[in-house]
């Protein structure tokens, strides 16, 4: 019984050392498995600091304005210009992402329509852009326009347009993004506020918009993007070298070659102590 108790007090001895190079190891290798934190996204939109809104409202409705039947013509102000065939907006503020998908941003500027001697009196001022998705826009004005009857009818941020963005070639340069002859089309509320003159679903003219986000903003959603994808590659990395074996799993623990290697051979020592002490245990019971 000598002998046996012997035997596991060595076995017990080598396990205790084995824990111990076990903690050690662990503890000195100062190795934390690297995993991406998943965390939600910051405001995706920027500020704007420059813009340019073309578009020609509607080509039927400049040419009557300009014929003989109207004679007419129409003037622009507060920020708006005319280069034939549109009407231009320069001054804005707002904020847009960087690929043209969401953003609201508001022009100061008016067109003022006058015919018929000033019984056409019309005004668009003020339009907003505002982008809801890849596929779909709308462009809201402010929008005063004289009756037959003499009286005026106005409307503040009236949803003139909607624009469908899927059928516009989008691009991207930097900072810049280009959304250019997007289709326009006459909403309910626009054809109300346009005094009737043309029904809802009317085509207007395609609208195009440029803007340029803040560079600072672009710069830091910039870095936010490559610490993403770096910490994708991190864990990308440890998934890729799981592993494969009872060796490599002690290795993907944490520990290294030379703790493996010491490891082995504390168990090994210990267990030929055991044996020793058993064997000595065995030969004295023969001798007695």
């Amino acid at each position: 019984m000598r002998g046996f108790s012997g035997m596991r007090a060595a076995v017990s001895g080598a396990l205790i050392a084995l824990g111990v190079v076990l903690a050690t190891a662990g503890g000195g290798s100062g190795t934390t498995p690297a995993y991406a934190e998943g965390s939600d996204a910051a405001d995706s939109t920027c500020e704007v600091s420059a813009a340019t809104l073309t578009w020609g409202f509607k080509e039927s409705w400049r040419a009557y304005i300009d014929g003989s039947i109207a004679n007419g013509s129409w003037e622009t102000s507060d920020g708006a210009d005319y280069e034939t065939p549109n009407f231009l907006w320069s001054v804005v503020t707002g904020s847009a992402d960087a690929s043209g998908t969401a953003g609201e941003l508001s022009f100061t500027g008016s067109v003022h329509f006058t015919g018929h001697s000033g019984v056409l009196d019309m005004t668009v001022a003020n339009p907003t852009v505002v982008l809801s998705g890849a596929d779909s826009a709308s462009v809201l004005i402010d929008i005063s326009s004289k009756q037959e009857d003499g009286s005026v009818v106005e409307a503040t941020q009236a949803a003139f347009a909607s624009v469908d963005v899927s059928q516009a070639e989008v691009s991207v340069d930097g900072d810049t993004v280009s959304i250019t002859d997007a289709p326009a089309s006459l909403t309910a509320e626009g054809a109300s506020a346009f005094s009737g003159y043309y029904a809802e679903g009317e085509e207007l003219d395609p609208v195009t918009i440029t803007y340029s986000l803040d560079a600072s903003c672009s710069a830091s959603e910039s870095a936010t993007a490559e610490a993403g994808t770096s910490s994708a590659a991190a864990v990308s990395s440890d998934a890729s070298s799981a592993p494969a074996s009872s060796e490599s799993a002690v290795s993907s623990s944490g520990l290294s070659a030379g703790w493996t290697a010491a490891i082995v051979g504390v168990v090994v020592v210990a267990l030929a102590a055991a044996a020793a002490v058993w064997l000595r245990a065995r030969k004295g019971r023969v001798g007695q």
